[in-house]
């Protein structure tokens, strides 16, 4: 298939997901070694340590095509925080009321249970809208080429 680009009529083309693959790196390190060392006391140690981690690597050009989510589903935005605070503080403050309380017990339930459940439902509706939104970008991305010469994003 013989692509190219609309506006400069570069044959220098290539489709979003190649930028995407070939910009992408990965690399994997590990280390380990052994120390030993003495005190001033006369003390003298010994010690082992093993370590390894894993890094993604991507060219500015492969990031601009990547998708790249907000973060964790878990890193909640404000309303998550505020049920959660209201939550904890119910909760507390049911388990600190005496048996005398009990009005004040169903009522620290009650807000315990519906902050609980607005948390997971606005958390569950954040993770839709992150997975609609993955799956728009890589459908775009699919089909999308770029020429390297002048930069125009195109749909051949």
């Amino acid at each position: 298939m013989n692509v190219a680009c609309p506006k400069c009529g570069s044959n220098d083309v290539q489709s979003a997901v190649m930028i995407v693959a070939t910009g992408t790196t990965t690399g994997e390190s590990r280390s380990q070694g052994s120390g030993i060392g003495a005190t001033l006391d006369g003390d003298i140690g010994l010690g082992l340590y093993s370590g390894s981690s894993t890094n993604t690597s991507k060219t500015a050009l492969a990031q601009r095509y990547s998708f790249e989510s907000s973060g964790p589903v878990m890193l909640l935005g404000c309303s998550h925080w505020a049920l959660g605070i209201i939550c904890i503080i119910a909760l507390l403050v049911g388990l600190a009321s005496d048996d005398s309380d009990s009005e004040l017990k169903v009522l620290c339930s009650l807000v315990f249970f519906f902050s609980s459940f607005g948390t997971l439902l606005l958390w569950g509706l954040k993770r839709k809208r992150l997975l609609k939104e993955e799956h728009a970008h890589k459908e775009t991305i699919d089909r999308l080429w770029v020429c390297l010469r002048c930069g125009c994003e195109f749909f051949p």
